[in-house]
């Protein structure tokens, strides 16, 4: 991974939902949650990029940070459902 594609992450973590973070369906199910984090720990987990300068290394780790917590959230589903509602009352706000 290169640092434009790191960037790139970096601008839009904050914006995009759990579901584009690890690229997946709302609908989802439990497999299909864990086969992406999965792909997403490979290509961002901190221990794979140790020799990276520090900036892109806290870089990444914010990135997996934000990625882990998106597992977290969708693998468990009172959390997952509180998060649902949320994103839907934030966007019936912005029309």
């Amino acid at each position: 991974m290169d640092i434009e594609a790191i960037r790139g992450w970096l601008a839009v973590i904050d914006q995009v939902s759990y579901y584009e973070l690890l690229g997946v369906d709302p609908a989802a199910g439990q497999d299909d949650i864990r086969r992406a984090f999965h792909g997403f720990a490979t290509a961002f987990h901190p221990d794979s990029h140790g020799v990276r300068p520090q900036n892109e290394r806290t870089a990444i780790n914010r990135i997996f940070t934000r990625g882990t917590e998106a597992y977290r959230v969708l693998c468990d589903s009172a959390l997952r459902s509180r998060y649902d509602e949320q994103r839907a009352g934030s966007s019936s706000q912005a029309r």
